[in-house]
């Protein structure tokens, strides 16, 4: 009987349970459950926990807790990212590790992006040798920049598709709030610039790659998909443009497309993906990026991985 392993990722926008089997060093079996919390929306500007999300959270970790209980993997990972990161109120990790019966390990951006990077080689048929990988969280964006297929450079931004909505388009999602959501990004993501210089070189004529990973690339993907963009599994900067049109006329326009997303993505994540692909095509733009893939693992594989290479040294 083969060993399970599981991951548990306390994220900005959902916590996601993750349970696995292995068989010959790939990922079978896989079950799954998602918790929709809104978490990165959670700390005071002191860093303590609002009561709204000590609550929230506190019932939903029961409910995996539960799940876990009836069929506890061999190995568990408890991981929290930038959310958790940011927040400055022991009592509540306390309280949170209570519930779960799990000890929470709290990872760096470096540590996370280097997760990201196992999760995508270890489940991704990669062609390129230089490429970007881009996870979009909730409260925070990561950007590995790949080279001779080696990690080149770590960078996290403290911004996220939820924070990114909590900030513009919380009222509204029309053209002066993504305008304005683009300004903004701009400057967040102005150190991409050296990045992007870093990673030409004058004797060639490159297309630049990017593998994404998050939430948001995936639910971007299917939506363009679901219009009929499936082609060779690549999308370019004007898919994206395509898709902004579409949501930021969501409510007058594009009555098939609407109904294909209302069909494709769930709800919470609909609300929400403005403000991802807002973030997704500055990054784009700024880096130059000529086609952008799923990655099939991220995060949470990179764990997994890594948990069943130490347990089978």
């Amino acid at each position: 009987m083969r060993n399970k392993y599981g991951v548990l990722d306390l994220g900005s926008n959902s916590f996601h349970l993750k349970i696995v089997e292995f068989k010959d060093q790939k990922i079978v079996n896989n079950f799954k459950h998602k918790e929709f919390v809104k978490f990165g929306l959670a700390t005071k500007s002191s860093g303590e926990v609002k009561n709204k999300y000590r609550k929230k959270s506190i019932e939903a970790l029961s409910r995996i807790s539960e799940i876990i209980k009836k069929d506890p993997p061999n190995y568990l990972k408890v991981i929290g990212t930038n959310s958790l990161r940011n927040i400055n109120d022991n009592d509540f990790l306390e309280d949170m590790e209570n519930t779960l019966g799990s000890s929470i390990e709290v990872i760096s951006s470096d540590q996370e992006g280097k997760l990201i990077y196992d999760g995508v080689v270890n489940t991704t048929n990669i062609l390129p040798k230089n490429y970007y990988i881009f996870d979009i969280g909730g409260s925070s964006t990561e950007i590995i920049s790949v080279k001779n297929s080696l990690i080149n450079k770590i960078l996290s931004f403290n911004i996220g598709s939820l924070t990114l909505n909590d900030k513009f388009f919380l009222t509204s999602g029309s053209i002066k709030d993504w305008y304005e959501s683009i300004i903004y990004l701009s400057d967040v993501f102005s150190e991409l610039h050296e990045l992007r210089r870093d990673n030409i070189d004058p004797k060639k004529s490159e297309n630049f790659f990017a593998f994404g990973t998050s939430g948001t690339v995936k639910a971007v993907i299917r939506s363009l998909d679901s219009f009929g963009y499936k082609t060779e599994n690549t999308y370019s900067l004007e898919d994206l443009d395509y898709l902004s049109h579409v949501l930021i006329n969501y409510e007058n326009l594009y009555d098939k497309e609407k109904k294909s997303l209302k069909n494709t993505v769930d709800i919470n994540r609909l609300n929400i993906m403005l403000s991802g692909l807002s973030i997704l095509q500055t990054i784009t733009i700024i880096l130059e990026i000529n086609s952008i893939a799923k990655a099939n693992g991220a995060l949470r594989e990179g764990v997994l991985y890594n948990l069943f290479q130490k347990k089978n040294i």
